[in-house]
Order: C-alpha cells, then sequence, then structure tokens
C-alpha cells in the first residue's frame, strides 16, 4: 500500500513540477536509502545538515535551482514527507528574505504577482525517482 501511495505521489509531483526542468546544471541530488539513510553527494547528513547545504545550493544556483530526490522503494513515506518538508522550509526562508529585501514585506504578504517575481529567482522545483 506504501508503495503504491508512494509511487502515486512520485508520478504527480514528477509530471507537475519537473515538466519544466530543461537541463541538469543546478540540480542537488539527495539520495534515501531503504535504512532511511540520507546522502548528498555519497555523504551521510542529517535533515539539518540537509537543510544548511540546500540553502546553500539555492544560494550558489538561484533561479537554475531544482532537487532531486532518489528514493530506494523501501523507504519509509514519514522520511520522504520530512526531506519535502526541509525544502520546503528552505525555500520559504529564501522567499521571505528576498520579500522583505524587495517590498519590504513577508512573503506571505504579498500579492500573487509579487510572489511569482520571488518564484523566478527561487523556484519550487523537484525530481522525485524511484
Amino acid at each position: 500500500m506504501m508503495k503504491q501511495l508512494l509511487c502515486i505521489l512520485t508520478v504527480m509531483i514528477s509530471t507537475q513540477v519537473f515538466s519544466q526542468i530543461k537541463t541538469d546544471e543546478g540540480q542537488f541530488q539527495i539520495i534515501v536509502k531503504g535504512n532511511n539513510t540520507v546522502t548528498v553527494n555519497n555523504t551521510i547528513v542529517s535533515l539539518d545538515e540537509l537543510k544548511g547545504q540546500i540553502k546553500q545550493h539555492y544560494l550558489k544556483n538561484t533561479a537554475n535551482s531544482y532537487v532531486s530526490l532518489k528514493i530506494d522503494s523501501e523507504t519509509l513515506m514519514g522520511t520522504v514527507v520530512d526531506i519535502r518538508k526541509t525544502i520546503q522550509e528552505v525555500l520559504e526562508l529564501l522567499w521571505n528574505g528576498v520579500a522583505m529585501k524587495k517590498f519590504k514585506r513577508s512573503y506571505d504578504e504579498l500579492t500573487e504577482s509579487q510572489q511569482q517575481k520571488i518564484h523566478q529567482i527561487y523556484p519550487r522545483k523537484y525530481k522525485i525517482k524511484t
């Protein structure tokens, strides 16, 4: 049941979001193994370390950035959810920083048009593989 749910979620996200991605130059790859070990560049990392690394990647690559998440078939759904929450937290932090700098308001207080301008700087792009 969990594997089926994961496959459905993967297809939905990949189809909806990854279709916008053209190249691999801004890729940040996360691999999660069956024992729920998270690795980046063959190094095991905690979620806190992952958060910092994702932030640094987005700051360096901005509009070209996206996160590639490779999930082993034995990975627990909770681990996938935790990683996606971590990615979202980083993006929200970056979005709020740009919003305050450009518009002197938090991201949530911006108009949809203003939010879209921020998404051009730090887009929400994922690629999930199983």
